[in-house]
């Protein structure tokens, strides 16, 4: 398993592979979970903050969902994914900002 997520990661095509494999991953959880089949009716405050990554695999931010209270909170080319959550920029660029919007919606 590790040699062959080795192979993958050194492809050129990696980006690609990966991509697919989240996307088939997702796609797997989803069938099993249905999630996807009510996701439109969501009609909850969403605020997002994406990712390199997040952009690379998914896309443009396109929340999909019923509620009109969607705010995208901020698109950070230069963080990882997980920098966004817990990097050392995470206070700064994605709890601050939250904990405003919170405040300004309750």
């Amino acid at each position: 398993m590790y040699n062959e997520n080795a192979n993958i990661i050194k492809n050129t095509d990696a980006s690609k592979i990966i991509s697919d494999l989240l996307t088939d991953s997702y796609k797997r959880l989803n069938d099993v979970e249905e999630y996807y089949k009510d996701y439109k009716d969501i009609n909850v405050p969403l605020i997002a903050f994406i990712s390199r990554l997040g952009l690379l695999l998914w896309g443009p931010f396109n929340p999909e969902i019923k509620s009109s209270d969607v705010t995208l909170g901020g698109t950070y080319l230069n963080l990882g994914h997980l920098d966004i959550y817990i990097g050392t920029n995470a206070l700064e660029n994605v709890n601050i900002p939250t904990i405003k919007w919170l405040d300004n919606r309750y």
